[in-house]
C-alpha cells in the first residue's frame, strides 16, 4: 500500500468528529507535501525565477 492510498484511509480520522480532528492542518500539510509535491513545485520554481531575474 502506497503513501497516497494510506493517507486516503486515515483522512476521515482527521475531519470534524473524528478521532484525530485536532490535528487536520497537521494532516493537510502531509497530504500536501506527499501527494501534491509537482503542483506546489511548479509555482515555486516560477516565484524563485523571477525573484532572480528582478534582483539583476
Amino acid at each position: 500500500m502506497g503513501i497516497q492510498q494510506t493517507l486516503q484511509n486515515i483522512e476521515p480520522h482527521f475531519h470534524k468528529g473524528g478521532k484525530y480532528e485536532k490535528f487536520y492542518p497537521l494532516f493537510e500539510a502531509v497530504d500536501t507535501i506527499f501527494t501534491r509535491r509537482r503542483a506546489l513545485l511548479k509555482p515555486l520554481l516560477m516565484c524563485v525565477m523571477v525573484l532572480i531575474l528582478n534582483a539583476s
